[in-house]
């Protein structure tokens, strides 16, 4: 599984760590909300789910980007869920939220 900042890196638009201290009038945060182990049989762990928060702030229309977004992620094999979706006035910026959640599966044993 790519690192989220790798797979939206074709957007073209700043990716980072929250937070984001830069000018433009779209960008894209990301945080990880969690990271375990899934799939146990016998006390051994065959895979491992990864689950971040994807944030897009722009002051632009956000509808294609949004989904350019979600067809991203997915094709590296992310589920994605889109929403809530705010405006934020103080900032001038919509901010659409995406949760993206993708497993490694490598037969790992603990």
């Amino acid at each position: 599984m790519k690192p989220i900042h790798q797979v939206l890196a074709p957007l073209g638009i700043p990716v980072c760590h929250p937070p984001y201290t830069g000018t433009s009038p779209e960008f894209i945060t990301y945080t990880l909300i969690n990271n375990a182990y899934n799939d146990w049989s016998s006390g051994k762990a065959f895979s491992e789910e990864t689950v971040y928060s994807v944030d897009l702030f722009t002051k632009l229309a956000y509808e294609e980007l949004a989904d350019q977004i979600k067809a991203l992620l997915r094709a590296e094999k992310y589920v994605v869920q889109t929403g809530p979706e705010f405006y934020e006035p103080d900032t001038k910026y919509h901010h659409l939220n995406f949760e993206a959640r993708g497993w490694d599966d490598a037969g790992w044993q603990i």
